[in-house]
């Protein structure tokens, strides 16, 4: 088997995996019973990176892409956090 000769496919293995694009999958609303929190990004978004940083011990472009909201640490820690944030600093409130 070479770049220049692919291998032949029996016919019991599906056509799609021969091809790059994959067949769409079907997208499931994800199924709620709570009432849904507000984002981690709204929640952390009036402390600055460096209070972030000092307060939870994570690095400073860590802080910055929780702020942003292009990365969020895992949904089991959010809220112990943010607990942590107000603890460290009382002058700062969250207002909801």
């Amino acid at each position: 088997m070479t770049p220049h000769n692919p291998p032949v496919l029996s016919p019991s293995i599906h056509p799609e995996i021969r091809h790059c694009n994959p067949k769409p999958t079907r997208y499931h609303t994800r199924m709620t019973t709570q009432k849904s929190q507000p984002s981690f990004r709204s929640r952390v978004e009036h402390y600055s990176a460096r209070h972030i940083a000092n307060a939870i011990g994570c690095s400073l472009p860590t802080a910055y892409d929780w702020r942003s909201g292009r990365r969020a640490p895992p949904a089991w820690m959010q809220d112990q956090i943010i607990a942590d944030l107000a603890n460290y600093h009382p002058q700062i409130k969250h207002t909801d």
